[in-house]
């Protein structure tokens, strides 16, 4: 049996959510249990050598268990950044519980018993910017329009959007166009050097000079269920990018971007309506 065990309310948490439980004992030992509450950050998590390890918040409590069991709550700030896990960069949350003198050990001599749970913590809704999904890129003898659907999108569903390739002048064509799709997480901190492209899809056109023109099309790009949410954490980020490069008959290329937003809604994660 545990010298110290947790029951949890609702594992599972958001930013502004209340973490409640209650603390049950067992066996000798102080009835006191310090309850700790800890977030921190790892750069370099897959790395034996080497791990940067960002502490950055805490909430403490103390429940006495000499009448029973007790009960704790911890209130969670509304601006915490979400539970994160990749190889080289993490974002964690620990409930921690310390029992002085309960451990077991040698005759006379008892250790503190240890208790921690990780805590997800979820992403709340993206703020991205939802009115400007469009562009006009002119390249050689075109103009390209580019028209996306939503610049926020969730996991499980895709970016989608249309294209519309206007002839503008007796000019070249193009010799390609290529639409590219990319997650990328970064280090933000100058100790630790870390830029990853995490998924990449890509799309290429070549236009043909006997099509006719206006040419139109339509494009998709799947983003996989457990694509993180984009954010902006305490010494890393994780952004979305969508981009249109077109190469020009000189070999001149020209480029395009517009950020994307992974959204996860905690709402429909918890069942709420």
């Amino acid at each position: 049996m545990n010298e110290i065990e947790i029951d949890l309310i609702t594992a599972t948490m958001r930013p502004g959510d209340t973490l409640s439980g209650v603390v049950r004992v067992h066996g000798a030992g102080e009835p006191l249990v310090h309850l700790t509450l800890q977030g921190e950050e790892v750069l370099g998590a897959g790395n034996l050598a080497f791990q940067y390890v960002v502490p950055f918040f805490e909430l403490t409590a103390t429940v006495d268990c000499s009448q029973g069991p007790a009960s704790f709550q911890f209130v969670l700030p509304p601006d915490l950044p979400p539970t994160y896990f990749s190889q080289d960069l993490r974002c964690l949350y620990v409930l921690k519980a310390k029992r002085k003198g309960a451990g077991s050990g040698l005759p006379f001599f008892r250790r503190d018993a240890i208790h921690r749970i990780n805590i997800p913590v979820l992403a709340l809704e993206g703020t991205a910017n939802r009115e400007q999904h469009w562009f006009v890129l002119p390249a050689g003898g075109v103009e390209l329009e580019v028209r996306l659907d939503s610049c926020q999108v969730e996991p499980g569903q895709s970016l989608t959007g249309e294209l519309k390739i206007n002839k503008v002048s007796d000019g070249p064509l193009p010799r390609s166009l290529s639409f590219r799709f990319a997650a990328i997480e970064e280090s933000t901190q100058k100790e630790y050097n870390h830029r990853k492209v995490t998924s990449l899809q890509t799309q290429d056109i070549v236009p043909e000079a006997e099509l006719e023109y206006p040419m139109q099309g339509f494009f998709e790009f799947p983003i996989d269920l457990n694509s993180p949410a984009s954010g902006q954490w305490n010494t890393f980020k994780v952004h979305y990018g969508f981009r249109v490069g077109l190469t020009l008959s000189n070999g001149e290329q020209v480029r395009q971007s517009l950020p994307i937003e992974v959204c996860r809604y905690p709402a429909e994660v918890f069942g709420e309506v």
